[in-house]
């Protein structure tokens, strides 16, 4: 299992890696202007999107890809409880030690890349699983309306989860990854 959803997460992220800079790749090939459109994009990055996005297979691979982003949360927050270390010391395992062994070496990265990087899985794998069952997000979102109308508490959920979806791509904000 390990083995299957590391190779999934290699395959997410380095699809994702390519697409994330879609827009600046359509600039390139295309240049700028009203003619920059989708079909100035390279067919090999439209492949990679749809195999990031559906894992070439429609409707089923996204939901599939849903269920590969609940694993990945799963074994994010799994992670993070067996992480944890207690109060005492959790600050020890944000850091390299020195002067240990190669396998003491390898535990003491895992650990502190688990920590540092933990915000950013848990985002990706969030947004993978909004993507995978939007209806899901949508129904949680009407929750919060009166009727057919809008409420504050419904239109900050919208808003959140188009937060979500912006980070989800590394763009948000203002600021790109």
């Amino acid at each position: 299992i390990g083995i299957g959803i590391g190779l999934y997460v290699m395959l997410i992220s380095l699809s994702g890696s390519v697409i994330v800079f879609r827009r600046e790749l359509d600039l390139a090939l295309c240049g700028p202007g009203p003619h920059n459109t989708v079909a100035c994009e390279p067919p090999s990055v439209t492949w990679l999107a749809e195999l990031h996005d559906d894992l070439l297979g429609g409707h089923t691979g996204r939901v599939m890809n849903g269920v590969g982003a609940i694993l990945i949360l799963t074994l994010a927050i799994a992670g993070f409880v067996i992480w944890w270390p207690g109060r005492a010391s959790w600050w020890r395992r944000m850091s390299l030690r020195r002067g240990v062994g190669g396998r003491r070496f390898t535990l003491d990265l895992h650990n502190m890349l688990g920590f540092w990087l933990f915000v950013f899985v848990v985002v990706w794998a969030i947004g993978g699983i909004y993507f995978g069952f939007p209806d899901v997000f949508n129904a949680f979102a009407d929750v919060f309306k009166r009727g057919e109308d809008e409420t504050q508490a419904s239109l900050a959920v919208q808003e959140s989860f188009a937060v979500l979806a912006r980070l989800h791509f590394g763009r948000a904000y203002g600021l790109s990854i």
